[in-house]
């Protein structure tokens, strides 16, 4: 009988001391756990922009101690911020489609990448959609209307100058204007915008060339002088030539 009871305790006691050995174990590692995994939400106002706009990128994260952003386009990677901020935003302005890629840093480790791709529409070449003059023919000294529409363009040239420049006005991208024309002219237009400049467009208005001779006086003798006179009016000579050798 001792024997039993003696054999029943050790028992008992064994029992006992596992089970307070196990609940034990389990306590500390309840009371103090260790240092959470970083986590990371990461976004952009908008995935699709155009060339010279910016897009803004934000970031949530726990347990974390930094921030990396990258961005890649056409190969060549650059880094956007390296922040220590466990939340923020930050702007950029990528000039082609560019791959945003996110990842945040803890004790822990790191989580892994999150990628946004952000398209970007490149700007449309401006155009000279019509440039016309009416009428296309003249006399010197008369106006002629040239009219002009463009596509895409934030500002037109056009030489020679079709408004007095001492006028200051800024030719509109569309638009008419009246200016005199004393001899023939070439009008010359382009465009420019945020996608380049367009290619010129020409149209020309037609002076008649006219030239007025006059003798005085108109009759003489033989061995006395006459005094020839001429006009030349809706261009400028660059030789004159008169017969019998004059």
């Amino acid at each position: 009988m001792k024997s039993r009871c003696i054999r029943l305790f050790c028992f008992v006691t064994t029992v006992v001391i596992v089970l307070t050995t196990f609940i034990g174990c389990g306590s500390q590692g309840i009371g103090n756990p260790g240092p959470g995994s970083p986590t990371l939400t990461f976004s952009a106002n908008s995935t699709s922009i155009s060339s010279g706009q910016s897009v803004t990128l934000s970031w949530q994260t726990t347990n974390a101690s930094s921030v990396v952003i990258t961005a890649t386009a056409n190969g060549t990677s650059r880094t956007v911020t390296n922040s220590s901020q466990a939340s923020g935003s930050v702007a950029d302005s990528p000039t082609q489609t560019t791959v945003y890629s996110a990842v945040a840093n803890g004790s822990s480790g790191s989580t892994q990448p999150q990628t946004i791709t952000v398209s970007v529409a490149q700007p449309v070449p401006p155009q000279v959609t019509s440039f016309t003059v009416s009428p296309t023919s003249v006399n010197a000294g008369q106006t002629t209307t040239v009219s002009w529409a463009t596509t895409n363009a934030t500002s037109v040239a056009i030489n020679p100058p079709v408004f007095n420049p001492e006028d200051g006005i800024t030719l509109p991208t569309s638009g008419s204007a009246n200016p005199p024309v004393s001899a023939t002219t070439t009008f010359t237009i382009t465009a420019t915008g945020p996608g380049g400049t367009s290619a010129p467009q020409s149209v020309t208005v037609t002076v008649p060339f006219n030239l007025s001779l006059s003798v005085t006086p108109a009759t003489i003798t033989a061995g006395q002088t006459a005094t020839l006179s001429w006009q030349v009016s809706g261009g400028t000579t660059s030789s004159l030539a008169i017969d019998n050798g004059v």
